[in-house]
């Protein structure tokens, strides 16, 4: 990849930005919003919480172009514009609350959140010629790698600590199916990630993920054969599905789902619960980052 590797992946559909390229970009610094309050009749302040906004990016464009005829680079260059305008826009996205796009920034970096405006200078346009500028908002300050690219971990089922049989046994016997431990997995992003966990049954209620020596979640029904809870940790995406269904699918006595991180390292993921046949699974799902745009 080189710094001429930009896209915008919107509704996700993935347009590169080709012919209007990249003539410089700016990533600005954190805006901070604070409670802080004056010292009353003295001098200073009282510092409180800080929040952080991240920056946004500011890319200048350029279109250069091609044609036979003044007139044909002119329809070229106007027709690269409508196109570049029309993705940016991000009609697809601005209506629904919470939904982001994602900025490939350079080859390097990809940063999430949405596209605001783009303006253009149309004075060289007859000469196929149009220079442009970009604003791109963020949501969060951080940044991933390069590629659709998510690490993933999917583990079978270990049974609830219960005791034995209880007689008296009336055939015919049943038993649950069960693996006999947590799998191990690493971490190897910068910072703590926010997981996408996917249950799949069939599991009886009282089901639990747990990450070892962390949190448990503990979910509040139980799943058919053909039923998956999906648990999405994202900031700002934070939402829980039944079959692409949103519901609320969390028992009170676990935790919440801005409390499911995963810290860089090896960890150890598990499932325990109940299920007849054996075959429930939990997928874990995560994409690393990045200290540094």
């Amino acid at each position: 990849m080189s710094y001429c590797d930009w896209a915008i992946t919107i509704g996700g559909a993935r347009h590169k930005f080709g012919e209007v390229e990249v003539v410089s970009w700016n990533i600005g610094g954190r805006e901070y919003r604070t409670d802080d309050t004056d010292r009353p009749r003295t001098d200073g302040r009282w510092f409180g919480q800080d929040f952080a906004t991240p920056g946004d990016v500011e890319i200048e464009l350029i279109i250069r172009a091609h044609g036979a005829t003044r007139q044909e680079r002119f329809d070229n260059a106007m027709a690269l514009r409508a196109e570049f305008t029309r993705v940016w826009n991000g009609d697809k996205i601005r209506f629904t609350p919470g939904a982001v796009a994602s900025l490939e920034i350079a080859g390097r970096s990809i940063v999430e959140g949405r596209p605001r405006h783009v303006d253009w200078d149309d004075t060289r346009a007859t000469f196929g010629i149009i220079r442009g500028s970009a604003l791109f908002v963020r949501d969060l300050d951080q940044a991933y790698e390069p590629g659709d690219i998510m690490e993933s971990i999917t583990v079978g089922l270990i049974p609830l600590q219960q005791g034995g049989l209880i007689a008296p046994l009336i055939a015919p016997l049943t038993t649950a199916g069960s693996s006999t431990r947590a799998r191990p997995f690493e971490v190897t992003s910068d910072e703590d990630v926010w997981p996408i966990i996917t249950v799949s049954g069939p599991l009886q209620s009282g089901g639990k993920v747990e990450l070892t020596n962390g949190w448990s979640l503990h979910l509040n029904r139980s799943l058919a054969y053909d039923q998956e809870a999906m648990f999405d940790t994202r900031p700002g995406k934070r939402t829980m599905k039944l079959n692409g269904k949103s519901m609320n699918l969390l028992a009170p006595s676990g935790a919440r789902l801005s409390q499911l991180s995963i810290k860089p390292g090896i960890q150890e993921i598990a499932l325990r619960g109940t299920s007849l046949e054996g075959t429930a699974t939990v997928r874990v799902q995560w994409r690393n980052v990045k200290k540094v745009i």
